[in-house]
């Protein structure tokens, strides 16, 4: 542990160590087939708790602008090399705090995460960064109108989903999704290409019902299905009634 930490977190770090000393140290021989499938269960819930406590120092050390401190360029650049992570892994840690911690306005005042139904998921150790990464990649690929009309209501719908499905099958139900939402799979003009580098989910939310009845009749249906399923059907049938169309099945 750094001689630098003071206070509570050197205690926490200090109880995490033990805890990491003591599982290595368990007689796994011991244990019955159903007693290590459960505690592989448990093992993966604690990973992903530590996952979003790192997240949320990355992100407030990218708040603070703590890089400059040390000579890097940016956060990426910093734990790249405290931490000697690739490039790429260090630009995704970035971008998970970013995305997936609450955020702090100039006023200071404490805003919700970018992305905050899945936010609250991966926090409650709910799914994996690998489900976070598949909807909040649908969420920035639709274009400001559809995300306006549907994209809330997408976003919860596959966050249920995940509770089900692994990342893969959830790729193709995202991709489903995608292809109902926006049929013409284009997003070619420049405010939505830099929409996606800058998106305020929760500005675009306020102006969803003034925007609503300016939306295809199609959207409108199919984000309507989303928000209200209807209570007696069994998830598989929701499913195909959300992502698919009629004229599609």
């Amino acid at each position: 542990m750094s001689e630098l930490m003071v206070g509570g977190s050197a205690v926490t770090v200090d109880l995490l160590e033990a805890a990491v000393a003591g599982a290595q140290e368990l007689s796994l021989s011991a244990l019955s087939p159903v007693a290590l499938t459960a505690l592989l269960g448990e093992y993966e819930l604690v990973s992903r708790g530590l996952d979003t406590a790192r997240r949320h120092l990355v992100a407030e050390i990218d708040r603070r602008g703590v890089a400059g401190e040390y000579a890097a360029t940016s956060t990426a650049d910093l734990l790249a090399q405290r931490l000697l992570l690739t490039r790429t892994e260090a630009c995704a840690r970035v971008r998970q705090a970013r995305e997936l911690a609450p955020r702090v306005a100039l006023t200071g005042e404490v805003l919700p995460a970018l992305f905050v139904h899945v936010a609250a998921a991966v926090d409650a150790a709910a799914m994996s960064l690998a489900h976070a990464k598949v909807i909040t990649k649908l969420r920035s690929d639709l274009p400001a109108q559809v995300d306006a009309a549907c994209g809330d209501a997408a976003e919860k719908f596959l966050v249920g989903q995940a509770a089900q499905l692994n990342p893969t099958q959830l790729g193709h139900v995202a991709q489903r999704l995608q292809a109902t939402l926006d049929p013409d799979g284009t997003l070619t003009e420049q405010k939505d290409q830099e929409r996606k580098r800058h998106a305020d989910r929760a500005e675009r939310s306020r102006t969803q019902t003034s925007r609503w009845a300016d939306r295809p009749a199609r959207w409108r249906l199919q984000a309507g299905r989303l928000l209200h399923p209807r209570a007696d059907r069994d998830p598989q049938t929701h499913l195909r009634s959300a992502v698919c169309p009629p004229s599609t099945r």
